[in-house]
Order: C-alpha cells, then sequence, then structure tokens
C-alpha cells in the first residue's frame, strides 16, 4: 500500500473510501493512496469488495455496474476516485 501524496481535490474522495474501507473491515488503521489496489494489496477481499461497492454507491448515489467495476480496473483508488468523479 502506497502512502504517497495525492492532490488535494482527490483528498475528501480519498477519506471517504477510506471510511467506507474502515467501516467494511472494522479496521481504524486505514490510509490509501491514489495507486493502492484494494484488492491485490489485500484490503478487500472479494465478499468485502462487495459490501463496499454497494455502500459507496449509497455514499454517492451512484450505480457501479459490476462488469463496469472489472472492466476499469477500479479496485484501484485513482480509477475508483475518476469513475466517483464522472459519475456525479
Amino acid at each position: 500500500m502506497n502512502t504517497s501524496a495525492q492532490p488535494s481535490d482527490d483528498a475528501p474522495f480519498i477519506a471517504a473510501i477510506e471510511g467506507i474501507v474502515s467501516t467494511v473491515t472494522g479496521r481504524s488503521d486505514v490510509k490509501l493512496a491514489g495507486d493502492t489496489d484494494l484488492i491485490d494489496d489485500g484490503i478487500l477481499d472479494s465478499l468485502d469488495w462487495s459490501v463496499f461497492l454497494l455502500d459507496l454507491e449509497k455514499h454517492y448515489d451512484i450505480k457501479i455496474p459490476d462488469e463496469t467495476a472489472e472492466e476499469q480496473g477500479l479496485q484501484t483508488v485513482g480509477k475508483l476516485v475518476s469513475f466517483i468523479r464522472s459519475a456525479l
């Protein structure tokens, strides 16, 4: 998990993602960066990923189809932030 600094305009999105990941996993020490891969870096397993996507959809009032998440590689925080921005 990389902890490099992110552009400040991404900070609110990353903070929201960190909060949802914390809720889903029960971990309070979640720190994410744009290149963090939520699956490959072992932060979320497949069940957690499904719950995370549902919670993210509720938080932003958006829809993230499973096939879109897979095709666009949305398990990477930076790609997820870009997707959220485009969906809002």
